[in-house]
């Protein structure tokens, strides 16, 4: 590759409220703010440290940018997967001793289409992209960045005159949740569903899923000052399956979590949905669980807020274990694509009952 054209790859981040930048020019994107790492990661958290490992990785942040190169090269150092993360990934490969790596990396998404699948850098520390056109063509690309670890970034080369930020999109989707919703087994970044949700939308993407979250008070912190989403989902619930819960302190924290996220931002449409379909093959739901509440105090909790649309996660992903890639609650690129297009379906019918229709 001739290269003709550098510029700094923290100038074409989208989906980051801050970033880390060193003296020599690495970036280290972060999706949250340090006020809510300092709670996500503190003392009133379930699991603290898992959740400082999940709140670094980079799952939903992107190179948004448009160029005439027929080919980008981009400095960037992965992070080695977390514990979390590499639990989840030997939970694939039990379910599906085929599933051959990456499990994760980079991707590429150029003028709408997904180019290749995920990919790593090599020993170099770099990747090479092919843009799929002759050079000198004017085209918009996204290189999603990793779902299952953090990374961080320096240069992206081109071989062509140009290589500038896209423009900014109008309305931006927030994803509060949980492992479901960071990309756990999407096995490309592209491919999680809130990447397709928001691709789909025409909306940019700021991601918090945390693998391991449940709903936690104080965890929305100060992102009213990073991010005015214009759509809110909120898919937690799930984590009350493998540990002992008492129903009354799950519906406390719940009722304080909604009323947080619709103080933090009045009037924009919070999508609320219960859990989704899981088996209990692999990780049957603790005897102690509260489990069993958790679709009702979802519904209770979100009734007083008439910002809140109810979504019922019965209703989003059919009861098919070929839809679970570990074989347990996490979709796969199958499952990932349904959910998104059944919360299509589901936005698209309560914006026309919002307005009447």
């Amino acid at each position: 590759m001739d290269v003709t054209v550098r510029t700094d790859a923290s100038a074409l981040l989208r989906g980051a409220l801050r970033v880390d930048a060193s003296a020599d020019g690495w970036a280290r994107p972060s999706r949250f703010t340090a006020a809510q790492l300092a709670e996500v990661g503190g003392i009133a958290a379930w699991h603290p440290r898992l959740y400082r490992q999940m709140a670094a990785c980079t799952s939903g942040i992107c190179l948004d940018f448009v160029t005439d190169s027929a080919h980008v090269a981009l400095e960037v150092e992965v992070d080695p997967l977390p514990s979390g993360s590499a639990a989840m990934v030997a939970d694939l490969v039990r379910n599906d001793p085929s599933a051959r790596p990456p499990f994760d990396g980079l991707s590429l998404v150029c003028e709408g289409k997904r180019l290749g699948g995920a990919r790593v850098p090599g020993g170099d520390g770099g990747l090479i992209f092919a843009l799929g056109f002759a050079p000198g063509k004017k085209r918009r690309a996204r290189i999603w960045l990793p779902c299952l670890t953090g990374c961080r970034l320096r240069g992206v080369y081109g071989d062509g005159s140009f290589i500038e930020p896209a423009p900014a999109p109008e309305g931006t989707l927030l994803v509060l949740g949980d492992s479901i919703a960071q990309g756990f087994t999407a096995c490309d970044p592209a491919l999680s569903w809130p990447a397709l949700l928001a691709s789909d939308l025409g909306l940019g993407l700021v991601n918090q899923g945390i693998g391991g979250q449940v709903f936690q008070p104080g965890s929305v912190a100060d992102a009213p000052r990073a991010v005015s989403p214009s759509l809110v989902v909120v898919e937690l619930g799930a984590n009350y399956r493998f540990e002992p819960c008492r129903a009354e302190a799950v519906e406390r924290d719940a009722r304080a979590y909604f009323s947080e996220v619709c103080r933090a931002w009045p009037g924009v449409p919070v999508l609320a949905l219960t859990p989704l379909f899981h088996t209990e093959a692999l990780y049957p739901t603790h005897p102690q669980s509260c489990f069993a509440d958790v679709a009702r105090i979802v519904r209770e909790a979100a009734a007083p807020h008439g910002q809140v649309w109810l979504v019922e996660g019965d209703g989003i992903l059919p009861a098919d274990p070929a839809l679970l890639a570990d074989g347990s609650d996490h979709p796969g690129p199958e499952g990932q694509r349904v959910l998104c297009e059944k919360l299509k379906e589901r936005i698209s019918f309560l914006a026309r009952k919002a307005a009447g229709e």
